[in-house]
């Protein structure tokens, strides 16, 4: 019987290459004819990823069983450099800034004074200055102000005053306009009375997480031990209702508020419940608080990175 002639040894046929190549695994030559651009082949391969031709180039990704087109990679180091940028922007303005008042070194914490720009004439130079506001530069906030009340009496003028002195801080000194110029009449140049307040308002919007207090007296022992839990302080955010704090057991160096209240804001007042003290204000802690455009260009950069990668599985 005469046997089937035998095919021909040699380079097999194109159509036998291209279902050798639809079988190869992706990561490996022949796996894919789309190119990346910055991944060239080398050696003449048709495979883009890894340079090699093996998938070698890229770790785990050369050779997984999904191969990106070319649109798929723009778009996804795009989105991704999107929400990076975002997230860095995020992180550095959620930086936390320690603003002082007063130079210190008592107590838990370690405070230097930041120079207060008067919005009026300096009328206390001999104690530090007052003014009717007193200005800041800070990182977390932009620009702060600072002014003082003491109301409701409207006969008197009541101004923000920066003690020279250490372990003090910001107070409110109050007196009358007369036609020499302005008489001071307060002799307690700490927030000493229930009619006076502080009011801080920042730029932009923060988040206060600490305070640091120190009393009127100057005596060196009673720097730590007279402002305690029975006394107290009260913060008005935004123009709300005032809330109660106490010193606590630190002597108010530092107060650290178990929920930072946020808002550009904050009126510090004399203790309505708990045992009045007169303090200064010697310095906080403040966090920026990323604004919603900041917040929504983050959430459309991690939702297309999302939605690609869902692209990618399917």
């Amino acid at each position: 019987m005469r046997r089937p002639a035998r095919g021909r040894v040699g380079r097999p046929t194109a159509r036998l290459r291209d279902r050798r190549r639809s079988l190869s695994p992706p990561g490996t030559n022949g796996g894919s004819r789309d190119r990346a651009s910055g991944f060239p082949p080398k050696n003449g391969g048709i495979h883009g990823f890894g340079g090699d031709n093996t998938g070698q180039g890229l770790g785990t990704v050369g050779a997984s069983a999904c191969v990106l087109r070319h649109p798929d990679i723009i778009t996804m180091h795009s989105l991704i450099r999107s929400s990076l940028a975002a997230a860095a922007l995020i992180a550095a303005t959620a930086h936390a800034e320690t603003i002082g008042f007063t130079n210190t070194t008592v107590g838990g914490v370690a405070l230097t004074a930041a120079t207060g720009t008067p919005g009026s004439t300096n009328l206390c130079s001999s104690s530090g200055v007052c003014a009717t506001s007193l200005s800041y530069n800070t990182t977390a906030g932009g620009l702060l102000t600072v002014t003082a009340k003491d109301s409701p009496d409207f006969d008197t003028l009541a101004l923000v005053h920066q003690s020279k002195l250490n372990n003090a801080g910001l107070g409110v000194v109050t007196g009358y306009m007369k036609s020499s110029g302005f008489d001071i009449v307060d002799g307690n140049y700490s927030l000493s009375q229930p009619k006076e307040t502080l009011t801080l308002s920042f730029q932009h919007t923060v988040a206060l997480s600490q305070l640091v207090f120190f009393p009127d007296d100057r005596l060196s022992l009673s720097l730590t031990r007279e402002l305690d839990d029975f006394d107290g302080f009260t913060v008005s955010v935004d123009g709300r209702a005032a809330v109660e704090y106490s010193f606590g057991r630190n002597g108010g160096q530092p107060v650290t508020l178990s929920t930072p209240l946020i808002g550009n804001t904050f009126t510090f007042g004399y203790a309505v419940k708990k045992s009045p003290e007169d303090y200064y204000l010697a310095g906080l802690k403040v966090t920026a608080v990323p604004e919603a455009s900041t917040l929504a260009m983050m959430g459309l950069g991690l939702a297309g990175v999302a939605a690609v990668a869902r692209r990618r599985r399917a």
